[in-house]
């Protein structure tokens, strides 16, 4: 069972972390912000100021269940592959590429 946040620490982890997810960096209103486990509570994680932190609706959603390690390390495979494709032509293979 999901322990509730209470008013007071979701008053003090946006204090901390300010208006803005700590994933993509999106300026947020209070209404917005969603408060994300760093460690999920399914494994192991607690309703803690250190183990909460202020995300958008769309990162905490993707992030679902991955630890923060986890989500991060999906963001920076998927930020290379985009980049790879830029890089060689929007991921056309060239002949050359083996080469």
């Amino acid at each position: 069972m999901k322990d509730r946040i209470s008013f007071n620490l979701r008053r003090m982890v946006i204090e901390r972390d300010g208006l803005r997810c700590v994933y993509c960096d999106l300026d947020l209103t209070n209404s917005e912000v969603h408060l994300d486990h760093v460690v999920p509570e399914s494994k192991g994680g607690n309703t803690s100021f250190d183990n909460l932190q202020v995300t958008c609706r769309k990162c905490n959603l993707e992030k679902g269940i991955l630890t923060e390690d986890e989500f991060v390390n999906k963001l920076r495979t998927r930020a290379l592959n985009i980049l790879g494709r830029i890089g060689n032509g929007g991921g056309k293979r060239d002949r050359t590429d083996d080469l």
